[in-house]
């Protein structure tokens, strides 16, 4: 899903949310059940949403990466699963030195708090020290895995971990680089796109600490396929970020993510949030075939920072009403009173739409940002 963009249509097809697929690319010439063995040695590595990685940290909380969790759709499943057990997610903070969206490892971090304990699994204790150079680092991570230069990725969810030696310690952030034998380590392992939040441990005398988490890896082939050699990957520093780490988990602030309540069916009237009448009055715009009640609804609902006319943002509606046809209302959630969404029926298209509301603090009758796009067909209870 597109991160929102204020005051914007944005077109976005709302699936989990943020989160992209993930892989570990192995040595070309290993063999894959020494990396499915290895990955075995770590119940600590965490399945967020089935999609990508984190780390069990504290018996309620897991470490990822924070632009694995920004934007996260309303209609979201949220959710770290261990053992094929879900624990559902209450909270994620992130840092505040974060800049959303960036391709930026040093404040890609973020905080999971799970509604309940990790059962019979105990939590990685962080790294403190800051002599990362030149040591080995373990990776690990579920999903597609390939060799460099594969033409296509297995994707059997099996955890797997590998090897990578810390190349470089720059502020925040730790580099390695995925090496070509002789030099690669015999387990010789790099992340890919979706391996986001997947822990990098260093080895201690009282056994594995998080040394680091996945942010990026840098990729040589522009049709974004599997990795070649010298790809380097980019991890969050633990150590540098260890005390932010243990005082919020201490202080347990608000979260930093917009937590949507569940979906509820839209049996009768919405909530008399400013929000959902907002978005109420959108979809009864938006099931008038004329211009005029759309640029009515910006007119009384829209950002006055916007640079486009009415009757522009009008138009680029009636062109969606023309695919999707008439919206029906059939579901809802919130997350306070400035964020709505709902998920509603497309006649025409014979699908599903999730619509999301985000209103400005500064005048809550009014659009921040808006996003559409299309959702599987909601479960509701």
């Amino acid at each position: 899903m597109h991160r929102l963009i204020a005051t914007a249509f944005v077109l976005a097809a709302f699936a989990a949310g943020a989160l992209p697929a993930r892989a570990i690319v192995i040595r070309a010439d290993r063999p894959d059940a020494a990396y499915l063995a290895e990955g075995a040695r770590f119940p600590q590595v965490g399945w967020l949403m089935d999609q990508v990685g984190c780390t069990l940290v504290a018996p309620r909380w897991v470490l990822g990466a924070a632009h694995s969790v920004e934007g996260l759709s309303p209609f979201s499943d949220r959710y770290v699963q261990f053992g094929g057990v879900r624990y559902p997610i209450v909270k994620i903070v992130i840092p505040p030195a974060r800049v959303a969206d960036a391709v930026d490892s040093s404040a890609d971090l973020a905080l999971i708090e799970l509604a309940t304990p990790v059962a019979g699994v105990m939590p990685v204790p962080l790294y403190a020290k800051d002599d990362e150079v030149d040591q080995t680092i373990t990776i690990a991570g579920r999903g597609r895995s390939g060799r460099p230069d594969d033409a296509t990725l297995a994707d059997d969810g099996k955890l797997r971990a590998g090897t990578e030696r810390v190349a470089a310690a720059i502020g925040t952030s730790l580099f390695a680089v995925f090496h070509q034998p002789p030099e690669a380590s015999p387990l010789e392992a790099a992340g890919a796109a979706g391996d986001s939040g997947g822990p990098a441990f260093v080895t201690t005398a009282a056994g594995y600490a998080l040394a680091g988490v996945s942010s990026f890896a840098s990729t040589s082939r522009r049709d974004g396929a599997p990795h070649r050699y010298q790809t380097l990957q980019g991890y969050a520093r633990v150590s540098s970020w260890r005390k932010w780490i243990l005082d919020t988990i201490a202080a347990d602030p608000p979260s930093s993510v917009a937590m949507f309540d569940p979906l509820r069916p839209a049996v009768d009237l919405l909530p008399q949030t400013p929000a959902a009448r907002a978005l109420a009055d959108f979809v009864a715009a938006f099931n008038t075939p004329s211009l005029d009640p759309m640029a009515a609804f910006y007119r009384d609902h829209g950002s006055a920072k916007s640079t486009r006319t009415l009757a522009e943002r009008a138009n680029q509606w009636n062109q969606e009403r023309a695919t999707w046809g008439k919206l029906t209302i059939r579901a809802f959630t919130a997350s306070g009173p400035q964020q709505f969404a709902v998920a509603a029926y497309a006649e025409r298209s014979a699908g599903w739409v999730g619509i999301w509301f985000v209103m400005d603090p500064a005048d809550p009758t009014r659009l921040s940002s808006i996003t559409t796009g299309g959702i599987p067909k909601p479960e509701l209870p």
